[in-house]
């Protein structure tokens, strides 16, 4: 399914080109072990059994992997589940049949003013489509009571998880009311972990999201992700924006890498899932504005802190991704900012060239987030050299304000 093997030499392993996108392999260094069922590349270093192998190739869990095997070879994979498993899959059975409600609503008569708007920004059925993007009809949360009950769940328990809110007279209320409504998946995209909205008249927070909860937490997912993953791993790049419009907006004129950090700077959850889908490389492409600046300081930090290599696109302070590639021209403005992004480290150096205090403790905060110390040590040679002096110096220089 995955690689094309052939006998090696008369040893009881086969080869070929590795399968893995993040690396070209051009001369055949994927072994396979029969006596062993174990992989190896000695190309890119990744080796295993075959469970590993899937979780690595399809971005699964172990569990993932024992049940598909299992089913390739006709074996019920039945196991007693715990309290922790039942209570997770309830919840995803219940949250996909939240979001099966708010599509169809969406594609409804009721949803025709939302469908209006979507295709007044820019998108295509086919993307409102593959991103499952809904809409809450109205105030009432009757329907939403309706799907818990159907799932087990309480009015009180709905509250809890962020499905359901109650007014000043104890009547719930769907929080979504009257917005646009953006399934928020995690790492496996099997169902929604939460949601996202957008309101559609003013007088309202433009975006709200799921509360945070046991199941939803906003700084471990990245919007889109589900669906760039793969061409992450082809690219080995991912771009990273801040609104669920632009990943839209992005994803529907083929830059399929991109995805959103949710109106967060990026947080170390979200780097693992990146480095997950192999990324070695990431772009901010983000508003000139001050946030926007300062959420790009941040993230180049965390993504060096990480192990990715950052780098920067400034677009002007009224542009986003979704508004530019609504115009004529557009994708190759989006391209040109993309093809001239400039790395992160030099960007951030600059912005701060006038404020040694900030940028000497812009420093100190990668020194102290980099778990790694061969990367510490080579980040700090590069901001050594930036700066004008001997790395052996800044590490010193570093070493005693820990002290201190």
């Amino acid at each position: 399914k995955f690689v094309q093997l052939k006998p090696a030499g008369s040893s009881a392993s086969f080869m070929g080109r590795c399968p893995f996108p993040d690396h070209e392999d051009s001369d055949p260094s994927f072994h396979v072990y029969d006596d062993s069922c174990y992989f190896k590349c000695y190309g890119c270093g990744k080796e295993g059994d075959m469970l590993d192998f899937y979780c690595l190739m399809e971005g699964k869990e172990t569990g993932d992997a024992v049940a598909y095997f299992a089913s390739l070879a006709g074996i019920s994979h039945e196991r007693p589940q715990t309290a922790a498993e039942k209570k997770r899959l309830a919840h995803r059975a219940l949250l996909q049949d939240i979001n099966a409600f708010y599509r169809e609503t969406l594609f409804s008569s009721k949803g025709e003013d939302a469908l209006k708007y979507l295709l007044s920004r820019g998108l295509s059925e086919t993307i409102i489509r593959a991103f499952s993007l809904g809409f809450a009809p109205g105030f009432s949360g009757n329907e939403i009571v309706r799907i818990a009950k159907k799932h087990g769940v309480t009015e009180a328990r709905a509250v809890e998880l962020g499905i359901l809110k109650v007014n000043g007279e104890k009547n719930p209320y769907d929080p979504f009311f009257k917005r646009i409504v953006f399934p928020l998946y995690n790492g496996h995209g099997s169902a929604p972990a939460g949601f996202g909205g957008r309101i559609l008249d003013e007088g309202a927070a433009k975006y709200i999201n799921s509360v945070n909860s046991e199941h939803f937490v906003k700084g471990d997912l990245l919007y889109g992700y589900i669906l760039a993953r793969q061409n992450i791993a082809a690219t080995k790049t991912a771009v990273l924006m801040e609104g669920y419009m632009d990943v839209l907006a992005m994803h529907d004129k083929g830059f399929t890498n991109s995805a959103g950090v949710l109106g967060t700077a990026i947080t170390g959850n979200q780097i693992r899932l990146l480095k997950k889908a192999h990324a070695n490389r990431v772009v901010f492409l983000m508003d000139g504005d001050k946030a926007g600046l300062e959420a790009a300081k941040k993230g180049v930090g965390r993504a060096m802190a990480g192990g990715l290599m950052p780098y920067i696109a400034i677009m002007q302070p009224d542009e986003d991704p979704s508004s530019i590639l609504q115009q004529p021209g557009g994708r190759d403005v989006i391209q040109q900012l993309l093809d001239t992004a400039e790395p992160g480290l030099e960007y951030v150096h600059r912005c701060l060239a006038d404020n040694p205090i900030e940028f000497h403790a812009w420093i100190h905060a990668i020194a102290k987030e980099t778990e790694d110390k061969l990367l510490r040590l080579i980040w700090l040679a590069r901001i050594a050299k930036l700066m004008g002096m001997p790395g052996e110096y800044l590490v010193d220089a570093l070493e005693l304000c820990k002290e201190n």
